[in-house]
C-alpha cells in the first residue's frame, strides 16, 4: 500500500513538473510572437512554399542567429522573422540553404522573396 501511494504521488509531481515547463514554453513562444507581431520591431515576413515544412525553415533561420515564429494567418502560412535592414541578405541565404522538396521530390530552387519585396 505503501508503494502504491508511493507511485502515485510521484506520477503526479512528475504530471506537475511536465506541465509547468510546458506553460513556461507556451508563454516564451507567446512572447516571441508579441514582440515580433510589435510595429516597433523591424521584421521581415517570408511565404513559405507549399510543400515545404515551415519547421525546417524555423529551425535554418534561428540556428543563423534570428528570433522568428510561423504565422498561419492568411491564405498561407508565413514566417515572420525579427531582422534589421542590414541582415536582410544573411536571412535570405539562411532561407535558400534550407533544403527543401516540391512534392514530386525535385529541389525546391524558387528565389527567396519576401513579403515586403513583392
Amino acid at each position: 500500500m505503501g508503494a502504491a501511494l508511493f507511485i502515485v504521488v510521484l506520477v503526479m509531481i512528475c504530471g506537475l513538473v511536465v506541465a509547468l515547463v510546458l506553460r513556461s514554453v507556451v508563454m516564451r513562444e507567446a512572447q516571441t510572437e508579441s514582440r515580433l507581431h510589435d510595429p516597433h520591431t523591424h521584421t521581415l515576413a517570408y511565404t513559405i512554399p507549399n510543400g515545404v515544412e515551415p519547421s525546417m525553415v524555423l529551425a535554418a533561420v534561428e540556428r543563423a542567429g534570428f528570433t522568428a515564429v510561423v504565422d498561419p494567418r492568411g491564405r498561407s502560412e508565413h514566417l515572420l522573422v525579427g531582422c534589421e535592414e542590414a541582415d536582410r541578405s544573411r536571412l535570405r541565404g539562411a532561407i535558400e540553404a534550407v533544403p527543401a522538396l516540391q512534392y514530386d521530390g525535385t529541389p525546391l530552387r524558387d528565389p527567396v522573396v519576401f513579403v515586403d519585396e513583392r
